[in-house]
């Protein structure tokens, strides 16, 4: 199957948990929870949620996260999706602020969950939870998914309050390539009969 194909299946895989709904805030986050399953596949998370957040004058936004047992590790999912076949590419400078847009919104959890967030979104929940964890969290990794394709992407990881920030992009190329690649755990079936005129004989315990 090549990258063109791919993207159409993948496209009417989102489209077909949209149940007619075509806002472009609930085809993001579809495409959001399709990304997490496959990023659980492919152990790249242990798990994530579908949390939208978007403020447009202070530069945030947020489409997931996810918050380790051990409360040490935060993962935190932004978008773009476009439905596009082929699929676009995506300029490294709306990378950048897509990255930008995450973690600014990351701070400002880190800094005070009630400053902008209203108290009755699903959004405050999660900055509280990032805010009551801020001493124990040593890692934030962050995440940029998109159903576009990325070229060359140079991004810096660094620390924010002594966290360590990691920098994650998944795009249709590496999806595709993860799906197609046998990444997955094959059965290896070995024919001794045909192969090795027989079978193996049993090695018993030793004496």
């Amino acid at each position: 199957m090549d990258l063109n194909q791919f993207a159409e299946e993948f496209r009417q895989e989102v489209l077909s948990q949209c149940d007619g709904e075509d806002s472009a805030h609930f085809r993001e986050d579809k495409f959001t929870e399709v990304m997490i399953d496959y990023l659980k596949q492919a152990n790249e998370v242990d798990d994530g949620e579908v949390c939208y957040h978007k403020h447009d004058s202070r530069g945030e936004k947020l489409n997931g996260f996810s918050l380790s047992g051990d409360g040490e590790c935060l993962d935190l999912f932004v978008c773009c999706f476009s439905g596009s076949v082929p699929p676009e590419n995506i300029p490294n400078a709306e990378v950048k602020t897509q990255f930008k847009r995450l973690r600014r919104f990351f701070e400002a959890a880190l800094d005070a969950p009630s400053r902008g967030f209203e108290d009755s979104s699903p959004v405050f929940d999660v900055a509280q939870q990032i805010h009551v964890q801020r001493e124990e969290l040593t890692k934030a990794r962050l995440f940029f998914l998109t159903d576009g394709i990325v070229k060359n992407a140079e991004l810096e990881n660094d620390t924010v309050n002594g966290i360590e920030i990691t920098h994650y992009i998944w795009d249709m190329e590496k999806l595709h390539r993860f799906i197609t690649s046998g990444m997955q755990r094959e059965v290896i079936e070995i024919d001794f009969a045909g192969e090795f005129d027989g079978a193996v004989p049993c090695v018993g315990p030793a004496d």
